[in-house]
């Protein structure tokens, strides 16, 4: 479960208030111990305001835990994303589907049918359509998990 924090955090960033969405992101990555989607927001959030240096520190942070344990492939995606550095997102992106990752990519991504149309090497509609595919794959994958979760 994520803090009350994070989704304060969410609202400020949605608002364009990126210090104080900052502020919340860093309470609720220090509640969570440094969890990789508290990171990742930070690193976000981070990457937004323009504090590229910052966003890169949360970048190697979530790569250094992802040799230790287990970081979600799709957190140094929207990260890198978000800091314009398309190559290394879709790299991420790319293990993301390979791991079968179902963390919502579009969040933070903005990879927009262009940049996948390039990277990919296919026209924009087709582009459009694996990224609707990605995002179907990754909800059906989520609904999967719950339906078939025992406690």
């Amino acid at each position: 479960m994520r803090p009350l924090t994070t989704a304060l955090a969410g609202a400020y960033l949605q608002q364009r208030m990126y210090s104080q969405a900052i502020a919340e992101f860093q309470k609720a990555v220090t509640l969570s111990a440094s969890d990789p989607d508290q990171l990742m927001d930070l690193g976000y959030a981070f990457a937004m305001a323009g504090q590229k240096d910052a966003a890169k520190g949360i970048l190697a942070e979530l790569k250094k835990q992802r040799e230790h344990g287990f970081v979600a492939p799709s957190a140094p995606a929207i990260v890198s994303a978000a800091l314009g550095e398309k190559d290394e997102a879709f790299a991420w992106l790319e293990k993301a589907y390979d791991e079968r990752d179902p963390q919502p990519l579009h969040r933070g991504a903005h990879l927009d049918s262009s940049a996948v149309a390039r990277h990919v090497g296919c026209n924009r509609t087709q582009a459009s359509v694996k990224i609707i595919l990605y995002d179907y794959f990754a909800a059906d994958h989520l609904t999967h998990s719950r339906s078939t979760h025992h406690d």
